[in-house]
Parts: structure tokens; sequence; C-alpha cells
């Protein structure tokens, strides 16, 4: 991305490099994507319109003819490290010399770039103690919901928050394809024993199918099932039924951010929230953080005392309907652009 970055966007770009992230994590390519040969011929098309500006990597690795290019101001946008990706468990299982190789690369770009920009401070920190990089150069601006912002503004304006019932179930929402890594299983079992302690709740699940669940957990009361929505081309499906929750939940034993997390900041929603990795800088302000290590009975307890809408639940709900507008892209994008501006 160049200056005149479309705030409304970025979302494309992200689609892009996941496409080329699901790539390195199924294991199908062994490295390919970090060599000179693949990264040459996808940047040289556009290295002459490059020169002279501000460009914002969105991946860890530069071209060496980009590198050495003193006219291109070369800068990142980074969730992760490839120190963080190599070492994340879900991750390509690629040979030692690949890897070494790859942050060797890695490491030249952060170390001629004018700055380095990134989605949570977990992040900065190992940009700043595993690549020697001075934290003067580092920067942390977490990145906006993957909604289109003119469609979501016009939403919000239209659509009041969902209002907190006295009684009666609390609403939930999960959002998230794969299951044992988002936690959606903790928070069945933990919705289970929660019910069984008195307790009501209507959880909407979106993304995963049922089937795909362990049989114990497919059954579990209160659960709607709405399967996979398309954020942009269902947008307004999307937003509906997201938004119809008091409460987003997202339980993942490993997440370098959760963006749906984000989402759940953009409509206000009070959070249950991974404290994990990167995960609590996307969690937004309303948001109650569970470690990886509780356990389902600790998660029940807590949305016990969500449903009970006491003092706690009021003030997350507040705090998280005050500063939705800070969870769009267009605010993350003007905080890049005034990094950038300012280097």
């Amino acid at each position: 991305m160049c200056r005149g970055l479309s705030l409304d966007r970025p979302g494309e770009v992200r689609r892009r490099l996941w496409n080329l992230g699901r790539l390195v994590l199924s294991g199908k390519v062994g490295g390919f994507q970090y060599s000179s040969a693949f990264l040459e011929p996808l940047w040289q098309r556009h290295r002459a319109r490059l020169r002279g500006h501000d460009v914002i990597n969105c991946y860890q690795v530069y071209p060496d003819s980009v590198l050495g290019d003193a006219a291109i101001a070369k800068w990142f946008y980074i969730d992760a490290t490839m120190t963080q990706v190599f070492d994340d468990q879900y991750s390509a299982k690629l040979p030692p010399a690949i890897k070494a190789k790859a942050i060797a690369r890695e490491a030249k770009g952060y170390a001629v770039a004018r700055g380095i920009v990134c989605h949570s401070h977990w992040a900065a920190r190992s940009v700043c103690e595993d690549y020697g990089i001075d934290p003067a150069k580092v920067h942390v601006v977490v990145p906006g919901a993957n909604l289109p912002v003119a469609k979501t503004r016009e939403f919000l304006a239209r659509e009041a928050a969902a209002a907190p019932h006295e009684s009666g179930p609390l609403r939930l929402a999960f959002v998230g394809r794969y299951w044992d890594r988002k936690g959606l299983d903790r928070l069945l079992a933990a919705i289970r024993i929660a019910q069984a302690r008195g307790g009501t709740f209507a959880l909407r699940v979106i993304g995963c199918e049922r089937e795909g669940l362990p049989a114990d957990l497919q059954d579990v009361p209160g659960v709607e099932w709405c399967g996979s929505i398309e954020k942009r081309a269902e947008a307004e499906r999307f937003l509906e039924t997201v938004h119809w929750a008091e409460m987003g939940c997202l339980l993942s034993r490993h997440e370098f951010g959760g963006m749906v997390q984000r989402e759940f900041a953009a409509l206000g929603l009070v959070a249950l929230g991974p404290d994990v990795c990167g995960a609590p800088d996307h969690a937004g302000p309303g948001a109650l953080l569970v470690g990886p290590e509780e356990t389902p009975e600790a998660i029940a307890a807590h949305l016990l005392e969500m449903a009970k809408r006491g003092e706690a639940y009021h003030r997350l709900r507040a705090a998280a309907y005050a500063r939705r507008e800070e969870a769009l892209w267009s605010s993350a994008m003007a905080r890049v652009a005034a990094i950038v501006e300012a280097g």
C-alpha cells in the first residue's frame, strides 16, 4: 500500500495475504513464498511507480531489489514476526534452514525500514527483542474490523444497540471457522455448566458447522447454528446477526490477534476474549479476558456473572459502546497514515 490508502479496502488486502498465509499453514509450500524467486516477480511490475513513495508492506519480507532501492521508503504493518509465526504450533513445519533464511531476510527489511507498525504490543516486543530494532522505529496500531466502513456506520446510525434484558437468556455470538483453535468447544462446555447452575443463554454460531463439533457438544440448548456469512458480500446480514448479541465470544487457545474481536468492538458489544499473544490488544475496552488455561467451570462463572446484567456488565458495555468508532479501519488507517507522515 502507498500513500493515498483507501480507508475502506484494507480487508481486501488482508484477504489476499490470508490466501497466501493458508498456503503456509497447509504445509504445501516449502518456504518458496519467502524466496527471491517468488518475491522479485511479485514486486517487479510495481517497482517503478513505487519509487519516491512510502510503501507499507503487510507481509514480513521485501525482495532484495526493493530493499536495496533507497528511493522507496519502506514500512511494515504486521500481525506477527516470522519468529512468532514459526513458533506457532499451527504453522507449517518448515526445515530450519528455510526458516533461518526467511528470518534473515525479514531482519534485513526491519533494519532498513523507516518504521515497523505492529498489530499488537506482543508483536512489537518481538521486533525489538528478537531483531534488535530500536523501539523508536516500532509502533502499535490495532487493525480495524474487517467490515465495510461506510455500511457499518450506516447500520449503526440506523440501529440502536441491542438493549440488555433484565432477565432471560444472555445473548451471545461466536464467529470463527475453526472451532478447536477458536475455542468454541470451551464456550459450549462452559454454557452447559452455566445452564446447570441456573443460567440461561442464547448463542449464535457463525462460521462453524454443527456437524464438525464433537458429538457431545452438538446439542447444547439455546444454540443457533447460522452457518457461514460472507462479511463483505452479505454485510447487512452479518451485522444484523452479530448486532443481535449482547456479548461476543472468542476463546482461542492461540491467537495473533483475533480480528472478530474488532468486529465485536465496532458493534459496541461486551466481549469475552482470549488473553494470549496479541489478542488482548484486539479485544477492545468492553472485553473480559480469559486465559487459555482457564477451565470451562471458570468460564461458566464469567458467563453467569455477565448474565446478571449487573455493574460489571454495564461498565464493560458502556466502554465498548462509547469507543466503537475506534475499532473501524478508518480509525486504524488514520493512525498508520499519521505515523508515516511523521516518519
